[in-house]
């Protein structure tokens, strides 16, 4: 429609049960496009009168962004390219460590003497002897033993990532005195968006396992029932069910809002509009956010024994998800987990421990489930405030 008289407007708002002030209907003579649509988003909202800023908020465009999916071709890989793939990943995390301040006398391994005493370096872990907590690092002009005193650094260095080293020479033998990993800045400004967006991060509901929890789901489903954000973004975060009868009865179950799915382990591909590939890289308005399932990070959860949310930590200090090389895989033109975006947000399932924590900016979350801990995490993006909704 191109144009609207004034006692239509009216009479459409009337009807749907809201009054409209001035302002409003000002704005939507100018803008009778809108008017469907509006009416369609105040409905979960408990309201009788509309303002302005109601209207603004909910007509205003949310940005949405899909960064980076970390999906990449692979290939059967020969020496060639995988000496090409890790000489990239060196060159990528070197350019980080490279701008740290802490990094004293920086030399390549090659220019390490006999006078050499102290120095850094910044080389790729190639070994990592338990026996004598010490590594084997390269850097394109040779190969170093390091030896570690502290264990602390050492028990979280894994194979071929890439770390800068403060070192000093005592006779024949190197020990570091610092480990520099290449790690995220620390930001004056937490990233907030413009409007109020509200963010849910579930998943993990396993409706086909014995230990499925139906009461914190019922729980879960009257408080989303109940829910009237205007703004409002739901990110599925896998393992729903095995059973695809299971799977369509929760959709249907769920309030037609801004909903994205990745998939878990257990789930079947599901042909849905609003799918993520997992992990993936989001950006609504100013604010970043990582999600994933988590799978992939089981592996170092069995190496470092830590809490979701700490294993989350140690990788965004690597700046890399997944920096242990699989031999028994296939080879990508680019390191698929290189995390050269720094999230504001980092989400992930899987483990069912619900945690959270803050690091320089980011906030870091573990979900919990419905089999184990139903505990799972709702922010502000505007205040960038926390919400934990506990469902048992």
């Amino acid at each position: 429609m191109d144009f609207m008289e004034r006692r239509e407007i009216l009479k459409a708002f009337l009807d749907s049960g809201y009054q409209l002030d001035l302002k409003s209907l000002e704005f939507l003579e100018k803008n009778p496009n809108k008017i469907s649509n509006l009416l369609e988003k105040l409905k979960p909202l408990n309201i009788s009168t509309v303002t302005f800023d109601i209207i603004e908020n909910l007509t205003k465009p949310v940005e949405f962004r899909i960064l980076r999916d970390f999906s990449q071709k692979e290939k059967t890989y020969t020496v060639e390219n995988f000496v090409k793939f890790f000489n990239n990943r060196y060159e990528q995390m070197k350019k980080l460590i490279i701008q740290k301040t802490n990094l004293v006398n920086l030399i390549s391994i090659n220019k390490i003497s006999d006078k050499t005493k102290k120095f850094s370096l910044i080389g790729m872990v190639r070994e990592k002897n338990l026996e004598d907590n010490s590594i084997i690092i390269e850097d394109g002009t040779g190969e170093s033993k390091i030896n570690f005193l502290e264990v602390n650094d050492f028990n979280f260095i894994v194979p071929d990532e890439v770390i800068g080293l403060v070192c000093e020479k005592q006779v024949d033998e190197i020990y570091v005195n610092k480990t520099i990993w290449p790690d995220i800045p620390l930001r004056k400004e937490i990233a907030r968006s413009a409007n109020e967006i509200y963010c849910l991060f579930i998943s993990d509901f396993h409706f086909d396992s014995k230990e499925f929890k139906r009461n914190s789901y019922e729980k879960f489903l009257d408080w989303i029932s109940k829910t009237d954000y205007r703004n409002f973004y739901i990110f599925i975060l896998g393992d729903i069910s095995s059973n695809k009868t299971e799977v369509k009865n929760f959709l249907d179950e769920l309030p037609k809002q801004n909903i994205f799915f990745l998939k878990g382990e257990i789930d079947e591909v599901l042909d849905l509009e609003n799918f993520l590939n997992n992990p993936s890289i989001i950006k609504i308005q100013d604010v970043t956010i990582f999600l994933s399932h988590g799978d992939i990070f089981s592996e170092y959860m069995k190496m470092w024994n830590l809490s979701p949310e700490n294993i989350y930590l140690n990788l965004i200090k690597k700046r890399h998800l997944n920096p242990v090389f699989d031999f028994s895989k296939k080879i990508y033109d680019e390191d698929p987990y290189f995390l050269d975006i720094v999230p504001d947000i980092f989400v992930s399932g899987h483990f069912h421990s619900p945690g959270i924590m803050n690091y320089k900016g980011t906030t870091i979350i573990s979900n919990g489930s419905f089999v184990t801990e139903p505990i799972f995490w709702l922010i502000n993006l505007k205040t960038r405030e926390t919400f934990k909704l506990d469902f048992t």
